[in-house]
């Protein structure tokens, strides 16, 4: 890991954290065979339930896909 890449609007608002998400950069690259099937990512976090909600009191998590960059 080389740098933690914060949200550019990351800041508080009545306490609660808005735009509370970082990238973790790597310090090199990382090489995958083309014919590599990307597995789910998983993102897990005690954020806030809804736009008018409550924190979470219990870990959450959900998968995203992972795209190449050829797809963007």
């Amino acid at each position: 890991m080389s740098r933690f890449v914060l949200h550019p609007n990351f800041r508080y608002i009545g306490g609660a954290p808005v735009d509370d998400v970082a990238l973790i950069a790597l310090s090199s690259s990382v090489s995958i065979p083309s014919s590599y099937q990307f597995p789910d990512a998983i993102v897990s976090g005690w954020g806030w339930t809804g736009a008018y909600g409550s924190s979470s009191d219990a870990l959450r998590q959900t998968k995203l896909k992972i795209q190449d960059n050829s797809r963007r």
